[in-house]
């Protein structure tokens, strides 16, 4: 101690870092780790999205395209207040089946029973295979969205009217992305149809998507 005090502030930084270097290093290094952990414990976590929307199926990839749809659609949900509309794509080849094409059904099929699909876009021939499949009501009525009655009027002829469950008779339970700029635009082809599966837990963020892309 009596060495430290006839020493200049700056030599009696160079000697502490001299002779404790190694325990200074420990404990920053210490202290980072115990601040890391207690921010993913409690810190903020992932924002939840307003609305997840997967699009599967063969199309052309434009990846530019596909970035500026991404970009444009992730906020018009108040304006990204309540989260961003997330966008998931996959280019598959239902007819063509490989190991990647069952996965991804796989997969697909999963995200559709767990929630995770608020608005789904795919080819006519996979969207009616759910209904087959089920044998039950699978899509979200888009007539019963009140929000939706201006938009369906303005787009009869891209209806998707099916019967599902105990309908008396046919309902619009999707959209054709014909002349859908947007939607075309990113590579999709007019046979695909856009829905919003019944078990979305986000429905009123859905048809403002929807709305969106239609108006």
């Amino acid at each position: 101690m009596s060495k430290l005090k006839n020493m200049s502030t700056k030599e009696k930084y160079e000697h502490i870092w001299e002779y404790y270097r190694y325990h200074i290093i420990g404990f920053a290094f210490a202290f980072f780790i115990i601040l890391s952990i207690l921010i993913g414990v409690f810190g903020p976590g992932e924002p939840e999205t307003a609305v997840d929307v997967v699009i599967m199926g063969k199309y052309y990839n434009d990846a530019d395209k596909v970035e500026l749809f991404e970009s444009e659609i992730e906020n018009i949900i108040d304006e990204g207040k309540s989260g961003k509309v997330n966008v998931t794509m996959h280019n598959v080849d239902w007819d063509s089946p490989s190991s990647m094409e069952v996965a991804l059904n796989q997969k697909l099929m999963l995200m559709f029973k767990t929630q995770e699909i608020d608005i789904m876009i795919v080819e006519e021939s996979k969207f009616d295979s759910y209904v087959e499949m089920v044998q039950d009501r699978v899509y979200e009525s888009l007539e019963d969205a009140e929000d939706l009655s201006s938009i369906l009027e303005k787009n009869k002829d891209k209806l998707v009217k099916r019967k599902m469950g105990d309908d008396k008779e046919d309902k619009t339970y999707g959209l054709y992305v014909k002349d859908v700029k947007k939607l075309q635009d990113i590579g999709l082809s007019d046979d695909y149809v856009v829905s919003v599966p019944v078990t979305s837990d986000k429905k009123e963020n859905a048809f403002n998507v929807i709305k969106w892309l239609y108006k």
